[in-house]
């Protein structure tokens, strides 16, 4: 068995066990992977993957994936594990967008996970859950 590396190639399991590092971006990486399929040669394709709670940007340039030149970064952090340059905005399928009206002519936007999901009349029937 093996796992897919953030620069597409893949790991065997016994070694992503070992070096778990390896496989960060391994979702955007599939989705670089598939996007370069489904590009046509020489052609030039923006990547978005969006999971449940990040975004995620690839770029295929001229026919092939931009690397990142320093490897992938982490929190800021350059890991230097070759790694396609993916760009993570933290609003996923799961986000909630809210947005408050503030002074005259200002708002407020905020991005975040869904804290609590309420069921509907149908579901709490169903469930012994009690949600607030």
């Amino acid at each position: 068995m093996y796992i897919l590396k953030a620069d597409g190639g893949t790991l065997p399991v016994e070694k992503s066990i070992e070096f778990p590092v390896e496989t960060i971006f391994s979702g955007p990486a599939a989705s670089t992977i598939g996007a370069l399929a489904l590009t046509p040669e020489g052609q030039t394709s923006v990547v978005v993957d969006i999971g449940g709670t990040t975004t995620d940007l690839a770029l295929i340039l001229s026919g092939k994936p931009l690397f990142a030149s320093k490897g992938a970064k982490l929190g800021g952090f350059l890991t230097h594990v070759r790694a396609f340059a993916v760009r993570s905005i933290a609003a996923g399928g799961d986000s909630v967008v809210r947005v408050k009206d503030r002074n005259p002519g200002t708002k407020q936007i905020t991005i975040g996970l869904i804290g609590r999901v309420r069921l509907t009349a149908w579901e709490e029937k169903k469930l012994p859950l009690r949600m607030p």
